[in-house]
């Protein structure tokens, strides 16, 4: 969960739990973001296909890669 592009999903964790009163902006969330369409490719690293989307670096993974 430290990708930068999840910290909406975080805060929505603490708006939720009344711990602040600020809502975040609407977010896709990190099982739509890696598993989501675009998650189906050639693994960028070994051209198998992949299995999800690195939320980091932003390309596909297969699991072996991934791990």
């Amino acid at each position: 969960m430290g990708a930068d592009r999840f910290k909406g999903f975080v805060s929505y964790g603490f708006y939720k739990g009344g711990f602040t009163t600020t809502k975040p902006a609407p977010f896709e969330s990190p099982k739509d973001y890696m598993y989501g369409s675009g998650s189906m490719a050639a693994c960028d690293n070994c051209s198998s296909l992949s299995c999800t989307k690195c939320p980091r670096c932003e390309k596909p993974h297969c699991f072996d890669c991934a791990i």
